[in-house]
């Protein structure tokens, strides 16, 4: 390319030079035309001139000619190895676009191939897991495995207690000096929450003070034996507490005095006065600092009392202010405001659990005899607007299904059979 480059300026410059001769001539023409005739010898040596001028640009004629023909023929030549060249590339891209396609089919008929191993050894090992399962299932029936799920009574088994520890821990923080109404609809897990901050209490390790709980039911209390049943409870308190103190002196006294005290209580300060004798007879050490909780379950049937005796009541707690303290449980009270005789309480609503809490109560009770799946997780939590008695329930129900049929993971196809079979 570079001496075809060299080749064309050098024809430019021939023709450059045979214009400007004409040109000349031309102009020399003219100018003699203006001028007197010249001499022959003159003319002579002008043709002489011209004839070599001539022979000069014929001589160029013929060399411009050469090399247009030897550039013709580089051209032609560069041409078809430029030809030769593209067919060259256009056979390396069909030979690398074919040997693509033939990986790529192979490959596919590899790929496809190795599906079918893969099916069928997973259909061989779902039979056999199947058969296995079938076996393990027959080995269950030998140890039934039990519904883990308490729908309705109250919580027995510390295991089985799940949520409500926040609920307890600001219980335990602020007993020293407040008192507490657990609010919360029927089977709302109100009676196992009582039971288990009953233990709480008892082990809280406090330097100056030692707690002891009074664990009530109102469920079989009557207004006429209310303050009696109190005074009765308080002794069954006092009791315990004597016998983890090893305080014999006192047990005696509940025997013998108290007990008769506590029969014959029928207003606020019969309580109040057997509390404090009580309190007296068992403070041995003057650092030793007693405080009596009160719990009461099923308080809201005080909604049916007479006022006076509701004031009775509230009356306690302002004799005994630093020795006696109320965490009562039940249902709305009536008059909640700044005129009723239990605004001296903080109240606690327990109507749901935490989305945390009722996971875990969906989640570790069945541990080792179901599995749950998350999407059924979310449908018990959703369903059950998180209340522990729904969520229970609904567990129950599901598990019980699915000891029934032999199934030990419970997914979204066994949740919607048990919809359909619930219609």
């Amino acid at each position: 390319m570079i001496l075809l480059s060299s080749n064309i300026n050098q024809i430019c410059k021939i023709r450059f030079i045979v214009i400007l001769g004409i040109v000349f001539f031309l102009f020399s023409d003219i100018c003699i035309s203006a001028e007197p005739p010249p001499s022959k010898a003159t003319l002579d040596k002008d043709i002489i001139y011209l004839e070599r001028q001539l022979d000069q640009l014929i001589k160029s004629h013929y060399e411009l000619q050469n090399e247009l023909t030897r550039v013709k023929a580089i051209l032609e030549f560069n041409m078809e190895d430029l030809s030769k060249q593209n067919r060259l590339n256009n056979l390396f891209f069909l030979f690398f676009l074919t040997l693509i396609l033939v990986v790529g089919v192979l490959s596919f008929f590899k790929l496809y191939r190795i599906r079918e191993e893969s099916e069928n050894r997973l259909r061989v090992e779902s039979e056999r897991n199947k058969k296995n399962m079938e076996v393990f299932f027959d080995f269950m029936n030998l140890f039934p495995r039990k519904n883990p799920y308490v729908v309705g009574s109250p919580v027995m088994d510390k295991e089985m207690f799940f949520g409500r520890s926040e609920i307890i821990r600001k219980i335990i923080r602020g007993i020293h000096g407040n008192h507490y109404y657990i609010l919360g609809e029927r089977r709302s897990g109100k009676t196992s929450l009582l039971r288990k901050l009953t233990e709480e209490i008892e082990n809280i390790n406090d330097p100056e003070h030692y707690f002891q709980p009074i664990p009530v039911d109102f469920q079989n209390i009557s207004e006429e034996t209310f303050f009696k049943s109190l005074s009765l409870e308080l002794l069954k308190s006092v009791e315990r507490l004597t016998h983890r103190l090893a305080l014999r002196e006192v047990s005696e006294k509940i025997d013998s005095d108290f007990r008769s005290r506590a029969e014959k209580a029928v207003r606020s300060n019969d309580f109040v006065n057997l509390f404090f004798q009580i309190y007296e007879a068992i403070t041995l050490h003057p650092t030793m600092h007693f405080v009596f909780v009160l719990i009461i379950d099923e308080f809201d049937k005080i909604n049916g009392f007479d006022v006076t005796r509701k004031e009775q009541f509230r009356w306690i707690f302002m004799q005994t202010v630093d020795h006696l303290r109320l965490v009562a449980a039940g249902g709305e009270l009536e008059a909640w405001d700044r005129s009723s005789p239990f605004n001296f309480m903080n109240e606690l609503d327990i109507s749901q659990l935490s989305q945390e809490d009722a996971r875990r109560l969906i989640l570790i009770p069945s541990k080792g005899i179901v599995i749950w799946d998350e999407k059924v997780v979310d449908y018990i939590l959703d369903s059950s607007q998180k209340k522990p008695y729904e969520i229970q329930r609904l567990c129950f129900t599901l598990v019980d299904y699915a000891l029934e049929n032999r199934i030990f993971k419970i997914d979204e196809l066994i949740l919607k059979d048990f919809l359909d079979q619930q219609k």
